[in-house]
C-alpha cells in the first residue's frame, strides 16, 4: 500500500446541510466535510486514510498490522483532516459516510493558501465548480490532478502543458465536485483567490421580488426577461387588490399562467395589520386565493406582529395556508418564531441598506430573507442570508437596475419597444406571451453581452423583432443600428422597414453570397443595391430622415434616396427571415435605436 502512494507522488458563504461522502470500493480521492474530524473514528471501516501536508505524507489504519507499518516507514500517524484537505481513502466495499453541518466564513472563502510543490486540497464550497474559475493563474499555478472512477484527469492553465496532457490522451478537468480532492502543484507559495466562485455563489441566491404593479406593465416584461437571461431563483410576491378581493382578474389569470410556466415561484400577498386583523378576514382571503389563483405557491403575511404572544396568531393563519410561508416583520423577531419551525422564511429586514440591524439565526426549517432599499451597488446580503431583494429605490416595483440583468442597457431598446414575431405567432407583444417560445429560436449570453438568432427553414418562416413604434417617413427622423455577424446558407432578409396598416415592405436589407443588398420600394416596383461586402461584426444602420432614406455601413452612407413618395406609417424590424430554405444564424451585440429625434 505505501508504495502505491509513493506512485502516485511520482504520477506528477455558506452553511451546509448535513452532507454524505459517498466512496467506491478501492481508493477514493475525496474532500472532508467538516471543519475537523478525526479518520480514526470517522471511517473506521476503512483499510487506511492518507493525507499530505507540508511536504510529507500522514496516515492511519484500524489495522494493527497496518499501523506498524506505517510507523516502520516513519509515517506520521493521522489524527485530524482539516476543512479544506483533500485525502484518500482506501475501503474494502462501497459505503456512505455521513458529516456535521459546517458553517464558513466569507473570509475562510477569500483564498486558499497553497505552498510551493504539491498540495493536496479539496473545495471549500458546497458546490460544484469551474476548474477554469479557480485555477486561472499561468504563472504560478502548473497542473490540477483528479482521481475519479479509478481514472485520472488534469488541468492546466498553460497551453503548452494542456497540449502535452492532450497529447497523452489525459482527459480535462472541467468541473471539481465539492466531495472531491484534488491535486494542485504550484510554483510558489501563494494563494488561490475565490471571488470568481463567491461572485458565483452570490448569483445563485434566490431573488425576493415584492412586485406589486398591476399586469401588464415594464416591470413584469423586466422580470420574465430577467428569468430567462440569468437562470436565476426567482420568487415573486403578487398583489391583486392588497391580497384582499372578490373576484379573479383576467390579467393577474394570465400573469400566474405565464409565471407558472416559467417556473418562477409565486408568492401572494395578504396584510395583517400587526395582528389585528380579524383573522376570519384573512382566511377568507386565503380561500379566494385557492378559488381564482389556485397555482399560486405560498402567502407572504405583511405587517407581522414581532412580538411572541402573537404566535399563536400567525401560527394558526400559516397552518390554514398550508402553503410555502413566508412573514415580513421586516426586523428580527422573538426567538420562538424562529424555533417553532412552522414558518418557511423570515424577512428579518426590510428598510434602507444603510441602518444597523441585528439578524435572527436560520435553522433547517425557517431560513432569512431581507430586502433592501437604497443600496449602492456594491450592496450584498449579509452572510447565511440566501433570500434577497436589493433596490436602490424605495419603490420596489420600479425593478431597478441592480435586479435586472448587468448587460440590461444592451436589450433594454428590446424590452421597452420591441415585439417578437416568431414562426407561427399569432400576438405581438414579446412579454410575456411568446416568453415561452423565445428560446427555441432566440437566445441571450450575458457573459458575451450577445444575442443569438437561430432558423432552419425550409418555408421561409420568420424570427424577428418588430419595434413597437410607428413613425411617418416624411416628416420626422428614425434609426436602427445593429453591430451584426451572419452565418447564413442562403438569402436572407435581416433588417426592414415596413408600412402599417398594409404592411408593404419598403426597405430589406438582406444578405446573399458574402453581400449585403438593399431593397427599396419606388413607386410601382422594387430595387435592389448593391450595399457592399459582408464581413463579421459589421455595422448596419438603416435611418429615415424627414423624407429621405440613407443606408451607413460601418459608419460610412452607402446609399441616400427621396422616399417622400413613400408616405407611410411605418416601424422597424430585424432578425431573421429566410427567403429561401436553408440554416441560418444571426449574432447581434450592440442595438441602438432612435424614433422621433
Amino acid at each position: 500500500m505505501i508504495w502505491f502512494i509513493s506512485f502516485l507522488l511520482l504520477f506528477s458563504i455558506n452553511g451546509l446541510e448535513a452532507a454524505t461522502l459517498h466512496l467506491k470500493s478501492g481508493w477514493n480521492l475525496v474532500g472532508s466535510h467538516t471543519n475537523s474530524f478525526d479518520p480514526n473514528t470517522k471511517i473506521v471501516t476503512a483499510k487506511s486514510v492518507w493525507v499530505y501536508r507540508d511536504k510529507s505524507w500522514s496516515a492511519t489504519s484500524p489495522d494493527r498490522t497496518e499501523l506498524r507499518e506505517l510507523r516502520d516507514a516513519n509515517i506520521t500517524r493521522l489524527y485530524n483532516i482539516s476543512y479544506g484537505e483533500g485525502f484518500w481513502v482506501n475501503v474494502p466495499n462501497d459505503i456512505d459516510i455521513e458529516f456535521e453541518n459546517r458553517v464558513l466564513s466569507q473570509e475562510a472563502l477569500s483564498t486558499i493558501p497553497l505552498s510551493e510543490g504539491w498540495n493536496l486540497l479539496s473545495l471549500k464550497i458546497a458546490r460544484d465548480i469551474n476548474v477554469s474559475d479557480y485555477f486561472f493563474d499561468d504563472n504560478n499555478i502548473s497542473i490540477v490532478w483528479k482521481y475519479t472512477n479509478n481514472k485520472w484527469s488534469a488541468y492546466s492553465a498553460n497551453r503548452a502543458m494542456a497540449y502535452a496532457l492532450k497529447d497523452r490522451n489525459i482527459s480535462k478537468i472541467d468541473t471539481i465536485k465539492s466531495d472531491e480532492g484534488f491535486w494542485v502543484l504550484s510554483k510558489a507559495n501563494t494563494e488561490i483567490n475565490t471571488s470568481r466562485i463567491i461572485a458565483s455563489m452570490e448569483e445563485n441566491n434566490t431573488i425576493l421580488v415584492p412586485l406589486y404593479s398591476h399586469p401588464p406593465s415594464i416591470s413584469w416584461d423586466k422580470l420574465f426577461l430577467f428569468n430567462h437571461l440569468t437562470q436565476r431563483r426567482v420568487m415573486v410576491i403578487i398583489n391583486p387588490s392588497n391580497g384582499d378581493f372578490t373576484r379573479q382578474s383576467s390579467s393577474y389569470k394570465k400573469l400566474l399562467e405565464q409565471l407558472h410556466k416559467n417556473n418562477i415561484f409565486t408568492i401572494g400577498y395578504l396584510y395583517t395589520s400587526y395582528a389585528e386583523r380579524n383573522i376570519a378576514d384573512i382566511k377568507t382571503n386565503i380561500d379566494n386565493y385557492v378559488r381564482y389563483y389556485p397555482t399560486i405557491d405560498g402567502y407572504f403575511f405583511d405587517e407581522m406582529n414581532d412580538d411572541v404572544s402573537q404566535l399563536d396568531y400567525y401560527k394558526e393563519l400559516i397552518t390554514y395556508g398550508n402553503k410555502y410561508s413566508i412573514v415580513n416583520p421586516g426586523t428580527s423577531i422573538d426567538r420562538e418564531y424562529i424555533e417553532g419551525k412552522f414558518i418557511d422564511l423570515v424577512v428579518d429586514y426590510e428598510g434602507n441598506y444603510g441602518r444597523i440591524r441585528t439578524l435572527n439565526n436560520s435553522n433547517e426549517k425557517t431560513k432569512l430573507a431581507v430586502i433592501y432599499y437604497n443600496a449602492p451597488a456594491d450592496a450584498r446580503a449579509p452572510e447565511g442570508v440566501y433570500y434577497q431583494y436589493i433596490d436602490d429605490d424605495d419603490i420596489t416595483e420600479n425593478f431597478s437596475q441592480y435586479i435586472t440583468p448587468k448587460s440590461w442597457q444592451l436589450y433594454s431598446t428590446l424590452a421597452n419597444n420591441a415585439k417578437l414575431q416568431y414562426p407561427e405567432s399569432n400576438t405581438s407583444y414579446i412579454f410575456p406571451d411568446d416568453l415561452e417560445e423565445l428560446p427555441k429560436s432566440v437566445q441571450f449570453f450575458m457573459d458575451k453581452k450577445l444575442m443569438q438568432m437561430k432558423s432552419c427553414s425550409a418555408n421561409s418562416q420568420r424570427d424577428e423583432f418588430r419595434f413597437a413604434d410607428e413613425f411617418n417617413t416624411t416628416t420626422t427622423k428614425n434609426s436602427l443600428e445593429l453591430n451584426i455577424t451572419l452565418a447564413a446558407n442562403n438569402d436572407v432578409t435581416l433588417m426592414q422597414i415596413q408600412s402599417v396598416p398594409n404592411y408593404i415592405p419598403l426597405l430589406r436589407i438582406s444578405y446573399k453570397d458574402n453581400t449585403l443588398w438593399g431593397h427599396v420600394k419606388e413607386t410601382n416596383s422594387t430595387i435592389k443595391v448593391n450595399l457592399g461586402d459582408y464581413h463579421s461584426g459589421q455595422i448596419v444602420k438603416e435611418e429615415v430622415d424627414n423624407g429621405t432614406l440613407n443606408i451607413y455601413i460601418d459608419n460610412v452612407k452607402r446609399y441616400s434616396k427621396d422616399i417622400s413618395y413613400w408616405d407611410y406609417s411605418s416601424f422597424f424590424k430585424f432578425g431573421l427571415y429566410p427567403q429561401t430554405a436553408g440554416c441560418d444564424e444571426l449574432n447581434v451585440t450592440d442595438i441602438i435605436y432612435k424614433v422621433d429625434e
